[in-house]
């Protein structure tokens, strides 16, 4: 979230073309899979929603820490997500996020695992990221290329001299 604007300040960012792909991390209890569901729920029903719900989430990761949720359902972290999607956005119907991440009983009342609205684009960017050999974020692509040096614990003035020294 800092990233950005130390590049505009730097007159670099139009150098760079950034892209955000949705990673589950499944040692992270239900959360990861939960928060990318309910993150991927606001892109379809809410496309100009989708960063500002992202910046809150981040602002509010510690709540959905593993230690925070370990005797949490996946239905009531659906429920935190999508109260702190309507609680912080403008024009949020939490129905709505509701119909694309609940996992309805099938028409014959038998068991299934085929998921719920959101299931086909949290299939597609994990094949994708799996395609790419990205298991943990963040993972830094400069050029295609893995800039390992950036992790998660990296000071973002340190990211910005390594992505400017890649142009």
């Amino acid at each position: 979230m800092e990233l950005i604007p130390i590049l505009k300040a730097r007159k670099s960012s139009q150098s760079f073309d950034f892209t955000f792909i949705n990673v589950v991390q499944p040692w992270h209890h239900l959360n990861s899979g939960a928060s990318h569901e309910v993150a991927l729920a606001v892109a379809q029903a809410y496309p100009d929603k989708y960063w500002h719900f992202s910046t809150v989430l981040f602002n509010h990761i510690e709540e959905f820490y593993d230690t925070e949720l370990y005797e949490t359902s996946r239905k009531q972290v659906y429920e935190k997500l999508i109260k702190l999607a309507t609680d912080n956005l403008d024009s949020i119907d939490a129905a709505t996020l509701w119909d694309l991440v609940e996992i309805k009983p099938s028409a014959d009342g038998k068991p299934h695992n085929s998921g719920n609205k959101v299931t086909a684009d949290l299939k597609y960017f994990t094949k994708y990221q799996r395609t790419c050999g990205v298991h943990v974020t963040p993972t830094v692509f400069v050029n295609g290329v893995e800039c390992s040096q950036i992790g998660s614990s990296t000071d973002v003035n340190k990211i910005v001299d390594i992505l400017c020294s890649q142009i």
